[in-house]
């Protein structure tokens, strides 16, 4: 959800998670959607009323025209739901390669 209004809609975007930035305070700097559609909010004195999903943008059916990433700043950014899509399979190889990292990491980052 982003802190854009327009006519008392809030837009929103939905996309997969490609990177994203935290500054010191765990603020978001920005994040990367890839593949992404457009929403828009609606706050009215009921309820919440989300509307339907939208290409980004209006002429995105012409090929060339398809955009995989966007980036959002953080100054942009009112809310972020992270949806875990799909489960990940724990291996030997993969847990070795995350520990020579983190091993790596903190010796880098030693006085």
């Amino acid at each position: 959800m982003t802190k854009i209004e327009c006519n008392n809609n809030v837009l929103m975007y939905e996309g997969i998670l490609s990177e994203f930035y935290l500054d010191n305070e765990g603020r978001f700097t920005y994040i990367v959607l890839q593949n992404c559609y457009r929403y828009s909010m609606e706050f009215n004195s009921r309820a919440l009323d989300l509307h339907s999903q939208l290409p980004l943008f209006k002429d995105q059916f012409n090929r060339s025209q398809i955009w995989n990433y966007l980036t959002i700043s953080g100054e942009n950014i009112a809310n972020v739901l992270f949806e875990k899509v799909g489960s990940l399979d724990d291996s030997a190889e993969g847990t070795q390669v995350l520990d020579e990292a983190i091993s790596t990491d903190q010796a880098v980052s030693r006085p």
